[in-house]
């Protein structure tokens, strides 16, 4: 049992429940002349809580665990401590947690742009670390790392770049292997700065995505893997979105033909196709994150995609909402079903639960998380009134089973 946890009904029956059975027969037989009793035991093929790590702007990174049976989650507890760890992500086959501490290089300030590895300590329920790696970018707000482990990644938005890391074989991050820095462009008058907002692998793990919010591309690399280094097409350079739209997060459909693109600053989603062949992103759709009568200010997110591929979701700050799509995967379609209230302010990011049942709302403006139930026919949102209290949350990762 953690500290500073109470006993959930299923650790309290598993804990106390041939005590219980014992007593209870006792007195019924007693009572009744020997009549059987009816005992309350845990359920032997109920799933055990998953464990998911918090991170944000509070004193580090916390723990908590996620109950399948009907949403509910654990009161975190700090498992590390750290300055603005933002932004997590785990390797694929060890229980390491990378995190990237989101400040400026070279300031006068309780830390500097680093990327962290954490190895799981189950037993202890802390992270310890492994390394500890300044970044060569400021700002960073992304890390990812590849379905091999081998390699990891950072998207800096203040300076508008991606790094590559080396992985080490006890998952430590290495030295650095690559740094591309995107351009400041002068367009119809207006300087346009880089700002790098995230980064990912493709699913065949062949080309590197980094989605700049400034200069309104979702830009392409083929990713070396014998050097570790993103390299540029001559000739294609990425999506471009409409001027001003700001694409900010980037998700894989399931199928890996589709990517869908969330705009930070017209509020807009765009579905893409993805040829993973050539590297080439097609835009498809492009439609509003926010109801038509909508008129104050907002900026969106996140975006994540269903398991099936048939809903995805996307986050509005301001709104304080999550947006419900339908994709129809033959035209590229995205149609807006409705939107449900985070019950709360500022859903900075947001996860869909592992086993597809609800997505976990994070409140960075009032410092909770909140479950909403997963309607799996249609892919609508409910309430369920189970929430957690945390320090400013900006990412959740879940901790994978490893091989």
């Amino acid at each position: 049992m953690q500290d500073g946890l109470q006993l959930s009904q299923t650790e309290f029956a598993s804990a106390f429940g041939v005590t219980f059975w014992v007593r209870s027969v006792s007195v019924f037989f007693i009572a009744f002349g020997g009549l059987l009793a009816v005992t309350f035991a845990a359920d032997p093929a109920s799933p055990p809580g998953q464990d998911f790590f918090i991170g944000g702007y509070g004193k580090g990174i916390y723990v908590s665990k996620y109950h399948a049976a009907d949403g509910s989650m654990d009161t975190p507890t700090l498992a590390c401590e750290v300055v603005n760890p933002s932004y997590l992500c785990q390797h694929p086959k060890m229980p390491v947690i990378y995190a990237v501490r989101e400040m400026n290089r070279g300031k006068n300030m309780p830390g500097q742009s680093t990327i962290f590895a954490f190895r799981w300590n189950a037993e202890s329920r802390k992270l310890e670390q492994l390394s500890e790696t300044e970044i060569d970018g400021d700002g960073p707000c992304y890390v990812a790392v590849d379905e091999e482990g081998m390699f990891a990644f950072v998207a800096n938005y203040s300076s508008g770049s991606a790094v590559s890391y080396a992985i080490g074989s006890d998952g430590s991050i290495k030295n650095q292997l690559d740094h591309v820095q995107h351009p400041t462009i002068e367009q119809a008058g207006v300087t346009k700065k880089p700002r790098g907002h995230c980064i990912q692998m493709d699913p065949t793990n062949r080309w590197t995505l980094v989605a700049d919010l400034g200069l309104d591309r979702v830009f392409v690399y083929r990713f070396d893997v014998d050097h570790g280094k993103l390299m540029r097409n001559p000739s294609y350079e990425g999506l471009k979105t409409k001027p001003g739209a700001g694409p900010r997060q980037i998700a894989f459909h399931p199928s890996g033909k589709f990517l869908f693109v969330i705009n930070e600053l017209n509020s807009t989603l765009t579905a893409a196709s993805w040829n993973a062949e050539t590297g080439v992103l097609q835009e498809l759709s492009t439609v509003p994150t926010l109801p038509s009568d909508f008129q104050e200010k907002n900026s969106t997110a996140a975006v994540h995609v269903s398991r099936d591929g048939k809903t995805v979701y996307g986050s509005n700050r301001g709104h304080d909402s999550i947006a419900i799509y339908r994709f129809d995967d033959q035209s590229g379609a995205l149609k807006l079903l409705g939107h449900q209230s985070t019950e709360g302010k500022t859903p900075r990011d947001f996860k869909l639960t592992p086993d597809g049942r609800f997505l976990l709302a994070e409140n960075q403006n009032s410092d909770s998380i909140v479950a909403l139930a997963i309607d799996e026919k249609t892919g609508m949102l409910t309430p369920t009134g189970k929430r957690i209290d945390v320090p400013k949350p900006s990412c959740i990762e879940f901790l994978k089973t490893t091989p």
